[in-house]
């Protein structure tokens, strides 16, 4: 059995996508052209015509479902979103098999379009080649946190400044290190924000990264802080646990499903429907004392929650057994 799939290093998706592509060629199940594959997954990028054609051939379609669009507007946002959606559901109807990236992304898909029968897998990370691992944190040592994301309103860099800015106000002393595309609407609502709350010396920018020195800066942290709303499965939040980083999390989204007791993980209220999640005055505020309160619980208990993500890392979220969890996808439907 052949698989293909398009791939490049940018963004979540093509991150995970090149470590697959990697981990295939290793196992040598990858096909590199389209049309000496047996299975094409796809991904979300690819074209009708390309699908067609590898149809046409025999070639068997597994989508990985990646998002769909949800947000409320002001009038019709069924009807606005149903044709926003009409790649993903052209998808859904003409693929032979469907991955979810997890039971939130499974449930983005049963709540708006519909949801195909298919496998839940996790992404993946090579644990062994991430060599970085953040250090222990002393007691009445500076608190370093991460947040690192494709920055969009929806991942609430806004609710870690205001988390950050409380925890100045207890007297604790912590900085943020910021990594991700600069997004320019969200990083300027932020660092106006950071501004007027006074804590703007303490959030280091550092901007996109290339994929190698990611671990250079998260291995300098303690902890990640990711009130991320309705992320399905971050790359952000494997490659922190890969790195030891306890993760204070929101219970909404998939990442709690990644996270277990690899963190904290924030109860917060909410319902699945259409969302204004590319406003910021609509999208909920976090429970600031409870993110403190997660952030101390792993200060005091670190080391057991740093090595449980290590684990986690290096069995359920490797590539090994990630590549292989594709492969079985693969076979059901050949």
């Amino acid at each position: 059995m052949k698989i293909y799939l398009e791939y490049n290093d940018e963004g979540g998706p093509g991150i995970f996508l090149t470590r697959l592509a990697k981990e295939f060629n290793k196992l040598g199940v990858m096909a590199k052209k389209i049309k000496d594959a047996d299975i094409f997954i796809v991904t979300g990028g690819e074209s009708i015509k390309i699908i067609k054609e590898a149809k046409e051939r025999k070639t068997k379609i597994l989508y990985r479902a990646d998002g769909l669009h949800y947000e409320r507007v002001l009038f019709g946002s069924k009807i606005i979103n149903y044709y926003r959606n009409r790649y993903q559901r052209w998808l859904l109807k003409n693929s032979d098999g469907v991955i979810y990236q997890s039971n939130f992304s499974k449930e983005q898909f049963e709540r708006f379009l519909w949801a195909k029968e298919g496998a839940i897998i996790f992404n993946g990370i090579d644990a062994n080649s991430w060599n970085f691992r953040a250090s222990k944190p002393v007691p009445g040592q500076q608190v370093r946190m991460l947040s690192s994301h494709h920055f969009r309103p929806h991942k609430r860099l806004q609710e870690s400044v205001r988390v950050l800015a409380h925890m100045i106000e207890e007297g604790i002393d912590a900085v943020i290190f910021v990594v991700g595309d600069d997004n320019l609407d969200t990083f300027s609502h932020c660092k106006s924000l950071a501004l007027e709350l006074g804590v703007d010396s303490r959030i280091k920018w550092f901007g996109k990264l290339p994929v190698s020195n990611l671990g250079e800066v998260y291995s300098q942290c303690h902890l990640m802080i990711c009130p991320s709303w309705i992320d399905p499965c971050p790359n952000v939040v494997i490659e922190a646990l890969a790195t030891g980083l306890p993760i204070i999390c929101s219970s909404t989204g998939g990442v709690p499903e990644l996270v277990r007791d690899a963190g904290v993980i924030v109860e917060e209220e909410f319902k699945l429907e259409y969302l204004s999640y590319n406003n910021f005055n609509k999208i909920p505020r976090v429970n600031v004392k409870q993110y403190i309160e997660g952030i101390k619980k792993t200060l005091s208990n670190w080391e057991q929650i740093s090595n449980t993500g290590r684990y986690y890392a290096e069995t359920d979220y490797s590539i090994k057994t990630v590549a292989q969890k594709y492969i079985k996808a693969c076979q059901r439907v050949i």
